[in-house]
Order: structure tokens, then C-alpha cells, then sequence
């Protein structure tokens, strides 16, 4: 069959072997466009877990790899934000803090050096995790001082959490934690 006589243009001509190059010349960008975008994607996921990673990073204390004060913050806007009005009334619906710091802790770094307090340091940190469950956020506030966010949570339950962590960084058992960190 004669293509250029079977045309429906007068004078029309077709190239068959142009098309053909043609056609393959697309196919060709066509792939080449598809893997850069299929890279790009994973390019683009790589970034997203480490502006994710690094986000996480940045809640985090260094020292104790717990939460840090931009992360209690974060945490405690979140927790009232979260409160309605009715709640107002409601005891048990009322968040709880309780803030505390290690006593004499300047004597501790002068008299047994800075990697003594910074075993002290994560010690209590891991004394206060220890005690703390669900939506409680535990975190290093700053320097030897340290919060935990209590949502929902009755102020019997506050003093009660309060004196086991506070029992076991007064007495011995501290020092059994200390020497294992």
C-alpha cells in the first residue's frame, strides 16, 4: 500500500522512517524524564526523613537523649491547647506539673568533676522516665533541672508520683545507677 498516494492531504508525504525515529526520540526523553522524577521522589523522601530526623533531633537533650525544654514546650502548648472549657471545672481533667532540681549540684561537678554530674544528670533523667507512662512528658528543662507534664491527672497522683522518683534519687540506689551509666 502506498501511503503518500493514500493520504488525505493533496501533496502530503509521510516519512515513515522519521516518525519512527521520531517516536523513539520521545520514547527516550519520556524514560529519561520518568527516572529523574523517580529520583527526584527519592530524593525529595530522603530530605523529608532528615528535616524529620533533624525536627526530632531538636526536641531532644543531648545529654539524656530525652526531652529537652523546646519539646516540654511544644508539649505543654499542646496539652492546653487541648483542654476545653468544660474541663475547666473538672479537677481530673486539669494537667499537673511538677518541676524539680538536683540540690547542690555546682558541689557535685566541683568535687567530682563535670562527667560525674553528667552521669547525675542522665541518672535522674532515667529515674524520672522510669516513672512516667502514657501522655506524661518527662524532660531536662535546663542545666540540673528538670519537668514532667502530668495531663488529666489528680494532684493525690502528682505527690504520689513524686515521692517514689524522689525516694530513689535521695537514697543509695542512686549511686547503683550512677556507676551503671
Amino acid at each position: 500500500m502506498d501511503i503518500e498516494k493514500n493520504s488525505a492531504l493533496p501533496g502530503a508525504t509521510i516519512d515513515i522512517k522519521a516518525l519512527i525515529v521520531g517516536t523513539q526520540t520521545m520514547q527516550a526523553s519520556t524514560n529519561s524524564l520518568k527516572a529523574k522524577l523517580a529520583k527526584s521522589q527519592r530524593e525529595i523522601e530522603s530530605l523529608r526523613e532528615e528535616v524529620t530526623r533533624a525536627r526530632d533531633a531538636s526536641l531532644l537533650d543531648a545529654l539524656t537523649g530525652r526531652t529537652n525544654r523546646r519539646g516540654f514546650d511544644q508539649a505543654l502548648d499542646a496539652c492546653l491547647d487541648s483542654l476545653n472549657t468544660e474541663d475547666t471545672h473538672d479537677p481530673a481533667a486539669q494537667p499537673c506539673l511538677l518541676m524539680c532540681d538536683i540540690d547542690h549540684f555546682k558541689k557535685i561537678n566541683d568535687t567530682y568533676g563535670h562527667l560525674f554530674g553528667d552521669k547525675v544528670i542522665r541518672a535522674v533523667a532515667q529515674v524520672l522516665m522510669d516513672n512516667v507512662k502514657g501522655r506524661d512528658t518527662a524532660a531536662r528543662y535546663g542545666g540540673e533541672e528538670f519537668v514532667v507534664l502530668l495531663p488529666n491527672t489528680l494532684l493525690e497522683g502528682v505527690h504520689a508520683l513524686a515521692e517514689n522518683p524522689f525516694r530513689t534519687i535521695e537514697g543509695n540506689e542512686l549511686k547503683k545507677v550512677v556507676a551503671k551509666k
